[in-house]
């Protein structure tokens, strides 16, 4: 056995080790988790036992993640904020929940939650399933402390930065009764979808499938009744508006960008130095680049008996392709 796969299958004990410390049998409970994601996956992940090393490394990833967090909370003198905390609730129906905290402070008054998310960018806005894990949370806090204020906080940080954000935080939820309602109802059908399948093996015809832009990390996407050639993948259209707006509005601000710049230079050329304009200072500043001459290029090159598609490398890549269909309005 290799280095590599020493380290994976390490990895993999540490994480069924901990999962079984932590987390005890999960197929005898939904917990908040399983309410962000899609019901389809919650199930048939109760049952897969192998986990490739990418989910693996985005799992230690987010430990990583959280002990830093607590670290510096500590560091601030914040000894009072506590991790790991389970709360447990029970759906109408009988659906046992276990609803498993990240950071979670009390007084007599007030019940404040933080869940830590480690991602790789920061999106601009938190993704629907963080917020319906938080509400999940909040829901299961309000009910078993009715007289506390419950507040909760999603905190997103990139353990690999580069340029831009380096964390992101989203702190104005409050517990919805309305939101709780329909996660206890999906609770109950995730639930019911592992018990038959721990009876027959097979899963549930009426499970449902939320498509999304995590279906892109689903292990289980390649027998997914969504994608099976399918013309139509509900769900996902909000994210494809989201998509082909920014398209339009990245060409559309780059115009404007290129037309504030050649403005701004008609005003500048004349000026040496910089100027200061409104606690900014600018300049045009003169530069040169080295450009190659293709057309002398090739006739040298075909001089020498070559051609410039001698040296060009063809190299495979992939793109999203995006066309309106014509029954569309």
């Amino acid at each position: 056995m290799g280095l590599a796969d020493i380290i994976e299958s390490g990895m993999k004990k540490v994480n069924a080790q901990r999962t079984q410390e932590t987390l005890g049998d999960r197929k005898e409970y939904i917990g908040a988790s399983d309410l962000g994601q899609c019901p389809r996956k919650a199930v048939l992940d109760r049952f897969s036992d192998e986990l490739d090393l990418a989910t693996l490394i985005n799992f230690e990833r987010g430990h990583m993640a959280e002990g830093m967090l607590h670290r510096a909370l500590q560091a601030e003198g914040y000894d009072n904020v506590e991790r790991g905390v389970e709360i447990q609730d029970e759906t109408p129906a009988g659906t046992p929940l276990r609803i498993h905290l990240d950071f979670a402070y009390q007084s007599d008054k007030r019940f404040a939650i933080m869940e830590a998310k480690s991602t790789h960018p920061i999106p601009p806005i938190p993704h629907e399933g963080w917020e319906l894990q938080l509400q999940a949370q909040l829901g299961a806090i309000q009910k078993n402390y009715p007289e506390k204020q419950v507040s909760g906080t999603i905190f997103a940080l990139d353990v690999a930065p580069k340029k831009g954000a380096t964390h992101k935080v989203w702190n104005t939820y409050t517990p919805d009764s309305t939101i709780y309602r329909a996660l206890q109802e999906k609770a109950d059908l995730i639930f019911n979808g592992i018990q038959e399948m721990k009876s027959s093996g097979n899963l549930p015809d009426d499970i449902d499938t939320e498509p999304s832009l995590l279906c892109a990390y689903c292990p289980h996407i390649w027998d997914c009744p969504k994608f099976q050639e399918v013309e139509q993948l509900d769900g996902l259209q909000d994210e494809l508006t989201k998509l082909t707006t920014a398209q339009s509005e990245k060409k559309r601000m780059e115009e404007i960008e290129k037309s504030f710049k050649e403005d701004f230079k008609e005003i500048l050329r004349p000026i040496r130095g910089w100027v200061r304009i409104n606690g900014h200072i600018i300049r045009v500043n003169a530069k040169r680049r080295n450009k190659i001459n293709y057309g002398e290029l090739n006739s040298f090159l075909e001089n020498q008996g070559s051609c410039l598609d001698d040296f060009r490398e063809k190299q495979d890549y992939e793109e999203i392709e995006i066309k309106k269909s014509k029954n569309s309005s």
